[in-house]
């Protein structure tokens, strides 16, 4: 007698492949997450670095509208012969202020303990009606730290 109910082998075949199918599509979907779990702090790391800057540049910012009203005030009550020398007398009020030369004026914001936002200002001795009292000079974000690379790798060596 021959037994009707034997199952075709196309069946083993094509479950293996669904079983295939859905592992590679298993492991797709785990490296993604992985992924984009490591976007998601590597965003969240830039973000905090953004506000830290802004944050700094808002007050190198508050600092220079102190300056710009301590200008303003300066060469309207002084001669203009002794400007230069009355903006310095003024200005040594204000913490952080360094004057590398007789018509700059330097300050340094901190943004955090690796980085300053460094402004350096330009004062016009020859200041005409409508004139800005300063140029700025320098505006950039220096490094306080040295880089060091990290040349260690977490390797297996089979040792406990």
């Amino acid at each position: 007698m021959k037994n009707k109910h034997q199952l075709p082998i196309g069946i083993g075949i094509s479950s293996i492949l669904l079983i295939f199918v859905i592992l590679c599509l298993l492991t797709f979907a785990v490296l993604s997450l992985v992924s984009a779990n490591a976007d998601y702090k590597l965003v969240k790391k830039n973000s905090a670095h953004t506000h830290e800057v802004y944050e700094a540049e808002n007050s190198a910012n508050e600092l220079m509208d102190k300056i710009d009203s301590i200008l303003k005030s300066t060469y309207q009550s002084s001669d203009p012969s002794n400007y230069l020398k009355q903006v310095q007398q003024n200005l040594t009020s204000l913490d952080g202020i360094s004057f590398p030369s007789k018509d700059q004026i330097a300050y340094e914001v901190k943004v955090n303990e690796h980085q300053t936002l460094q402004v350096v200002l330009l004062l016009n001795s020859e200041i005409k009606k409508g004139d800005s009292f300063y140029q700025i000079e320098t505006w950039k974000l220096i490094n306080t730290q040295t880089w060091e690379a990290d040349d260690t790798l977490p390797v297996y060596t089979g040792d406990n």
